[in-house]
Order: C-alpha cells, then sequence, then structure tokens
C-alpha cells in the first residue's frame, strides 16, 4: 500500500519532532501550538499508549510519546518537553518530544517505498533536507496509529507496541 503524505506533503513548510534518536516531519500547517511538559496533567483514563492530557483552547488533548523506533511509550521521558498539539484548524492530539524545528524553506516528500508501507503506520512519506532524511507523518496518521495504540493490549494489532 502505497500511502501519499497528506495529498502529497509534495513541497511544504514542516516542523520536525526529535525523539530518542529519531525524528518525525509533520506539515506545518498541522502544528496548532506547542505546550510545556509542565503544561501536562496525568492521564485521568486507564494509562497505556495515553501518557498525559494537556488543555488546549479548553479542550483536553490526550497526549502520546515515541521511542527510538517510533512505538508509543508508557512512562514519560525525562528527556521529553515539548508537546506538539496537532490539528488543522483545531487541536486534536498531542505529541510529547524532546524539541521542535520549523523549517523555513519547503521540503519535497515522496511516498514510502512500497517495501517499507503498511497499513496503520505512522509513516507517510521520507524527504531529504541537506544531507538528513526526513521520516515524514501528518495528522491523520498520527491520529490512526496513536487512536489504535490507545487500545488494550489484546485489542491492539501487533504493529502497534507500547514501551515503558
Amino acid at each position: 500500500m502505497n500511502r501519499q503524505i497528506s495529498p502529497g506533503l509534495g513541497e511544504s513548510l514542516v516542523a520536525v519532532m526529535h525523539f530518542a534518536d529519531v525524528s518525525l516531519a509533520v506539515p506545518l500547517a498541522e502544528v496548532h501550538s506547542l505546550a510545556s511538559v509542565l503544561d501536562l496533567r496525568a492521564n485521568s483514563g486507564n494509562g497505556g499508549a495515553v501518557l498525559a492530557e494537556v488543555d488546549v483552547d479548553e479542550q483536553a488533548l490526550s497526549v502520546f510519546a515515541f521511542d527510538s523506533e517510533l512505538a508509543t511509550l508508557s512512562a514519560l521521558p525525562d528527556l521529553y518537553r515539548v508537546c506538539v498539539n496537532l490539528g488543522a484548524g483545531y487541536p486534536e492530539l498531542g505529541i510529547l518530544c524532546q524539541s521542535i524545528d520549523m523549517h523555513e524553506q519547503a521540503i519535497s516528500a515522496e511516498a514510502l517505498p512500497a517495501c517499507m508501507a503498511s497499513k496503520g503506520s505512522i509513516l507517510t512519506g521520507l524527504a531529504v533536507k541537506g544531507e538528513e532524511v526526513l521520516l515524514c507523518s501528518n495528522l491523520a496518521a498520527l491520529r490512526e496509529y496513536c487512536c489504535l495504540a490507545a487500545l488494550p493490549a489484546d485489542q491492539r494489532p501487533n504493529a502497534h507496541s507500547e514501551r515503558a
């Protein structure tokens, strides 16, 4: 299955979220706002992949974080300090990361090669910025991935894992 990044992230401005040894680019237009880790509150649900909640525009967002293999984490990492609130128009999802960079020049992204694409993947494409290869995603892919990761473990497809 060869998915496109948004209708092809094509050429667009991106925000790059940095996790443990991996970076993930998302369209800048899908970044609603940023929050500090200090603004997070404990998850009022059953735990699991939802690490915390953050209030944005009077709405509680579920907050997720990823490790170096882009698996969801079940514990708040000490070095993760920024919550990126994603949503085109209104906030939908919080992603906790170490840091975030906003790139001022558009990058061109390509759909994943067929051998790398999989249903429910967090990745939607690859881009090159200088000598760096960027892993690309978008709000739709992150929302789908996080929704599946938030399911109880016995209801989750094998492709979604969670780590402490």
